[in-house]
């Protein structure tokens, strides 16, 4: 799979090139090389590496098919859901399907991983 950076990057002559809202976007527990450079200053060709890591899912995140990672909960619109499932356990063809799994009635939900018992149940 590839990596895709986006963001604004621009060239100060006094030698910094900032980049602002930078965003990488990979798959869950890659890690992939990257190479920058510029030709601007004529005859130094100058090139930097580095390596970035995308961290798998985490318990009550669900990974989507474009490799994000969703809350579970974080939608306020959403009805309470939770996942209790690490992303290492599954995949995302799995049933064809990946989605948050909705509160029990007999349970509070407050997103994530977050799930426990309502009074009379335990």
């Amino acid at each position: 799979s590839n990596l895709q950076l986006i963001g604004v990057s621009t060239f100060n002559w006094e030698g910094s090139m900032p980049f602002k809202e930078l965003q990488g976007i990979g798959t869950p527990g890659q890690t992939y090389g990257v190479q920058m450079g510029t030709d601007v200053i004529q005859g130094t060709g100058y090139r930097f590496f580095f390596k970035v890591h995308f961290r798998t899912c985490d318990r009550g995140e669900i990974q989507e098919k474009d490799n994000t990672c969703y809350q579970c909960g974080s939608d306020v619109n959403e009805k309470s859901t939770y996942d209790l499932r690490v992303a290492k356990n599954y995949s995302v063809e799995e049933n064809n399907t990946k989605e948050c799994k909705t509160c029990p009635p007999e349970a509070f939900c407050w997103g994530l991983d977050n799930i426990g018992p309502r009074e009379g149940y335990w």
